[in-house]
């Protein structure tokens, strides 16, 4: 299959925002809700982030390596998770208290900011995928 010059970008720019988003923000979120050590909620949300980071990340592969229908399931599958913990983290947050000591702005506004752009490049996988196949 010859690779249109603007697919293969688009698959750059996805790698580059998985390194940023799920790799780091995702997978360093949740392990700093092991490491603090909470309490077994937030132990559990720290290993399904983790998990979901890798899963979004496999997903970036996959789609590079023409793996369309896996990228999709892994990258769907690891949105998903990641989102669904980012809304119980948030309402832990929220309920708990939780705020920042110098800003006093809400700790669940400030894990919205850094999670939530993880939806960019799962969606740029899911999306390249789908090309991909109706291309085929």
């Amino acid at each position: 299959m010859k690779k249109n010059k603007n697919l293969i970008k688009a698959e750059i720019i996805c790698f580059f925002l998985t390194l940023i988003y799920p790799m780091f923000m995702v997978i360093m979120a949740g392990l700093g809700l092991i490491y603090n050590n909470y309490n077994k909620f937030l132990l559990l949300c720290g290993v399904f982030w983790i998990f979901s980071g890798v899963l979004i990340t496999t997903g970036t592969l996959l789609c590079i390596f023409n793996k369309s229908i896996l990228s999709i399931i892994n990258s769907s599958t690891g949105l998903l998770i990641c989102i669904t913990v980012l809304y119980l983290v948030m309402n832990y947050a929220d309920n708990s208290g939780w705020t920042d000591p110098y800003t006093l702005n809400p700790t669940s506004s400030m894990y919205f900011s850094r999670i939530i752009p993880v939806v960019f490049p799962a969606m740029g996988n899911i999306l390249i995928s789908v090309i991909k196949i109706w291309k085929n």
